[in-house]
């Protein structure tokens, strides 16, 4: 597994489509600032450290149509955290498939 130290530059994911990953926390924000294809996140939330991390989140996802968030309970951290998601992705499309719950 990769060292995702602050101090290490990250090489750009050109090629990443869709992710995966089991929580959304530095390591995520990072990741997503690094892959300017990304399509599809999906991720399994976990509120820890969230609100402190909102400094990493990417200001721009230029291609990013869809988020899978896992055990989204609406708290107020998952509400800040996906605000600055959508507001980083214009292609983002809302479908009719949504659950909350």
């Amino acid at each position: 597994m990769m060292n995702f130290t602050k101090e290490k530059k990250l090489p750009v994911f050109r090629n990443l489509t869709c992710l995966h990953h089991k929580r959304m926390d530095e390591v995520t924000f990072r990741l997503l600032n690094y892959a300017p294809s990304l399509k599809s996140l999906i991720v399994e939330i976990q509120l820890w450290g969230l609100k402190r991390n909102l400094k990493f989140v990417p200001e721009h996802l230029p291609c990013l149509e869809s988020v899978d968030i896992h055990q989204f309970c609406g708290e107020e951290d998952e509400i800040d955290v996906l605000s600055y998601i959508l507001k980083a992705a214009p292609a983002f499309e809302v479908g009719e498939n949504w659950n909350y719950g």
